[in-house]
């Protein structure tokens, strides 16, 4: 465990930063603007904080989703 381990996250919630930045990689992959993509997992995050990236992206995409 030196300079070159890899820094793994802790029980400070670092899984749930990592599961949001790639729930926003994923919906700006799949075309949505930044804005509204990062908007949609805030709030995807905002009701299940403990949310892992599959279950962000789809909260998100729900989100997103036309309404009517």
């Amino acid at each position: 465990q030196g300079a070159g381990a890899p820094a793994q996250p802790g029980p400070s919630g670092g899984g749930t930063a990592r599961a949001a930045a790639e729930a926003l990689s994923a919906l700006t992959n799949l075309g949505y603007a930044h804005s509204e993509a990062a908007s949609a997992v805030a709030e995807a995050q905002a009701h299940d904080t403990g949310a892992d990236t599959s279950a962000l992206i789809r909260a998100a995409l729900k989100s997103l989703a036309p309404k009517g």
